[in-house]
């Protein structure tokens, strides 16, 4: 029986020396290709800052309102103003809608800055200083707040820390201290391995829902301040 060679694509050849040929373009068109992709990339990130750069704040806002954009000149360096054609005005939103959606799906956000407590946020908008739209923020010990946030709070997303506590759901502010707490519908995984689905409240699960452990045991019912209460209904 005459040995058969198969490449990585599924290609079936009756020499090992055909296979291995094969191969060796294989790699190389892979390989070409995964570095045309790291360009394509970092040309879109650049094209995105650029135009995040000098399209922001209130000249963004003059951009796609009145179509008059604040301009550097590359020879003199000198900045001047200049009402945008609207086909120049449309290539820049364009750039800028495609962009957003490009590096949304890498998890890469055009804008950050440390706030006051030292955590680093990162987002699509930043408005008086405060995180709007998708973002995320991460704290000196590495634990994340990730989802969309409104005037620099979260309102809906995940926190996850690095020890392995994850929660994921809605969020609201706490009143006396500051900082946000779960309250709504959220699931969460703890530290043990065991996981909750359901209402919570005030930071604990509180309402209706489903409590598993990793022994196995399920607690499915209604939980009143973090504790499942057997029997108890509505």
């Amino acid at each position: 029986m005459t040995t058969k060679y198969e490449s990585s694509d599924g290609v079936i050849f009756d020499s090992e020396a055909e296979a291995k040929k094969h191969q060796a373009v294989i790699s190389k068109e892979t390989a070409e290709f995964n570095a045309q992709r790291r360009k394509d990339k970092e040309r879109l990130y650049e094209s995105y800052n650029y135009v995040i750069d000098n399209f922001n704040e209130g000249n963004w806002v003059n951009v796609v309102n009145t179509g008059e954009a604040l301009l550097n000149d590359d020879h003199t360096g000198q900045w001047y103003r200049r009402f945008l054609d609207s086909s120049e005005k449309e290539k820049i939103l364009s750039m800028v809608n495609k962009a957003r959606k490009e590096l949304k799906k890498l998890g890469v956000y055009a804008k950050k800055y440390t706030d006051e407590r030292g955590y680093l946020c990162e987002g699509e908008e930043i408005v008086n200083g405060k995180l709007n739209g998708m973002g995320k923020t991460t704290d000196k010990d590495g634990d994340v707040y990730e989802g969309y946030f409104v005037d620099g709070i979260i309102q809906n997303g995940k926190y996850y820390t690095t020890d392995g506590f994850c929660y994921e759901g809605d969020f609201k502010k706490m009143k006396l201290y500051g900082g946000v707490q779960f309250h709504g519908k959220g699931k969460v995984k703890y530290k043990d391995g065991s996981t909750y689905e359901g209402d919570f409240k005030d930071g604990s699960p509180h309402g209706k829902g489903v409590m598993t452990y990793p022994d196995g045991k399920v607690e499915n019912g209604n939980f009143r301040n973090g504790e499942y209460k057997k029997g108890l209904f509505g």
